[in-house]
Parts: structure tokens; sequence; C-alpha cells
């Protein structure tokens, strides 16, 4: 019994680490940029889960706003740091990565706090499922339910909409995409959203498992 619950907790931790290093793919397969300001976007989703907490929100809108916030930051971060960047080498866009980074984690830690900002989870998330003689818990099952769900998510896009072809193109050949019509720019922002987004859904699992939020708290994931 014991084994099949280290493989569930195995699981639903390496789907949050799966999620990360994808969104981190994305960007780097049409832009060529590893951004190593991807954690800050998880951290941004933490400690919007623990603002919307704090109003009250339903358990739902709080994930979705983690989520949404998390892409919109992504795309901010593209238009503020990088698009100005776009033609610049590859060292130069690493190295801008790394100052988005530190900067973020200056504002964490001076504009919220250095320490970790606890998150109530509801009780449920505490429980265990039974199946057959092993018992599971809520916390990893849905983490691997909830991963499952978004890599299904973002393979039916990347295959069935014209916008995920046009990605999965300009990782290809990305100046064949823009003779073909299709703004750059688009393109590129939607790969930052959907990298944000990941790293929204990765930040709700990560908080769900850890049960706090702190500064560095998307930044050591990604390095490892």
């Amino acid at each position: 019994m014991e084994f099949v619950q280290y493989l569930v907790n195995i699981l639903s931790l390496g789907g949050i680490y799966a999620l990360l290093a994808l969104g981190l793919a994305i960007v780097f397969s049409i832009v060529g940029l590893i951004n190593f300001a991807h954690g800050e976007l998880m951290t941004i989703a933490g400690y919007l889960i623990v603002l919307s907490l704090s109003f009250g929100l339903p358990l739902p809108v709080v994930l979705l706003v983690a989520c949404l916030g998390a892409a919109l930051s992504a795309v901010l971060m593209d238009r503020i740091a990088f698009r100005p960047m776009r033609s610049a080498s590859v060292a130069t866009l690493m190295i801008t990565s790394f100052g988005v980074s530190t900067i973020c984690k200056v504002l964490f830690q001076n504009g919220v706090s250095a320490r970790g900002r606890a998150v109530a989870l509801p009780e449920w998330m505490s429980g265990t499922l039974t199946f057959g003689g092993f018992q599971v818990g809520m916390v990893p099952l849905t983490s691997i339910v909830l991963t499952a769900l978004a890599l299904i998510g973002l393979d039916i896009f990347l295959r069935k909409t014209t916008l995920g072809v046009a990605m999965r193109a300009a990782s290809e050949d990305f100046i064949m995409v823009s003779l073909l019509g299709l703004r750059a720019n688009t393109v590129i922002a939607t790969s930052f959203a959907i990298s944000g987004l990941l790293a929204g859904i990765a930040a709700v699992l990560w908080i769900s498992q850890r049960g706090s939020v702190d500064p560095l708290m998307g930044f050591t994931p990604v390095l490892k």
C-alpha cells in the first residue's frame, strides 16, 4: 500500500515539474529564450491565490484568478522586457530574463513579505480515497488529474486550432509563418500566455501540496 502512495506522490510532483518544463519549452521553441523568470509567474499565481482567498472568493474563482493572472503577467513580461530585445543575442536575452527574475524576487520580498504565507486549504483536500485496499490522498490524486487535463487541453489547442497550428509551425520556421501573414507578436504573446497559464496551474498544484507561498516558491523548482 505504501508503494502505491509513493507512486502517486511521485506522479503528482512530476506533473508539476512537467507543466513548468513545458511552459519553458513552448517559449524557447518559438523565441529561442530560456526564460529564467518563468518561476516568478508561478509565484505571482501563488500570491494571487492568497489575495483572492482573503476576499472570501469561491475556490473555483480563486483558481481562475491565479491562472489568468499568471498568463497576463507572462504577456506583460514579454511586452515590457523581452519584445524590445527581440533582435538581441541569446546571451542578452538570458541576462534580461535573469534581471526580470531578480527584480520580481526583490518586489516579492519587499512589497509582500520575505517570509512564507500560509494558505488555508479546503478540508476535503486533507482527505483520502480508497481504491480496493489502497488509500490515496486527495491532493496528489487531484494534482495528477489536473495535470492530465491541462496536457490534454494543450494538445488539443496545438493540434486543432489555427493559432495552435501556427505556433507549431513557428517552432519549426518562424520566418515562414511571418511570410504567410500571421503576426509574429501575436504568436509570441500567445506562447507566453500559455506558459503563464501552465505556471499558474503548477502554482495551484504546488500550493495544494505545500500549503504556503514564499518569494522563492517558483524560482527553486524551475532551477531544478
